[in-house]
């Protein structure tokens, strides 16, 4: 090139991949490089997955929640986590004076891994079919309170309503001495000293006791 000459012009009919033409002699149709913009886009969605997957290790949905409703209304909530942290709580609650105030509620315990593990071959050893049987007999009984059983894995998730399984758990989990303190509590609502419904604490037993 001339000194004081200037460069040719890019040619007009060029599409936007192809407008980087300083000088003439350069290849005028050589796609351009990836811009910085779709580098930082690949850098910020690979963050966020990362992001999304250190929160759902530091908040762990529960394996199960032991719930308890009156009059349609969570009334208590036992959750237990894969590390084995137990919390249960209470609502605030005052229902007239057939059923007491109570105030709300938390308290703490720790299962061990041996423990969990053990509730949960019991629950996925239940018989449901025997309670299936029994639905049409849970639903005509005319009484203020439910509760629900929720248990969830990283490949199945159920929730059923039975009372029978309820205290069947309950009264495995108070088997553990480290979760008393948690379950029986000095009050009329956690009275651990009375199996109301003479509910079998073994398997077998608890599928002859749903026979119907």
């Amino acid at each position: 090139m001339k000194q004081n000459e200037k460069p040719a012009a890019c040619p007009p009919n060029l599409n936007a991949a192809q407008r980087y033409c300083p000088m003439k002699g350069l290849n005028q149709h050589a796609p351009l490089a990836p811009t910085y913009h779709f580098v930082i886009l690949i850098f910020l969605s690979i963050t966020l997955f990362l992001c999304q997957n250190s929160l759902a290790d530091t908040n762990p949905a529960p394996v199960f929640e032991l719930t308890h409703t009156y009059g349609g209304k969570p009334t208590s909530v036992i959750k237990i986590y894969p590390d084995g942290k137990v919390h249960f709580h209470r609502n605030e609650t005052d229902f007239g004076h057939l059923n007491p105030a109570t105030k709300a509620e938390d308290r703490y315990a720790q299962m061990t891994s041996e423990q969990l593990n053990e509730l949960v071959n019991v629950f996925l050893s239940l018989p449901f079919e025997s309670s299936k049987k029994l639905e049409r007999a849970k639903d005509s009984a005319s009484v203020p309170w439910r509760v629900y059983i929720a248990y969830k894995d990283k490949f199945i998730s159920i929730t059923i309503q039975d009372t029978i399984f309820f205290e069947f758990l309950i009264n495995r989990m108070r088997k553990y001495a480290n979760l008393k303190p948690l379950l029986c509590a000095k009050n009329k609502q956690d009275d651990c000293s009375a199996n109301v419904f003479n509910i079998p604490d073994d398997l077998q037993g608890l599928k002859n006791y749903m026979e119907p």
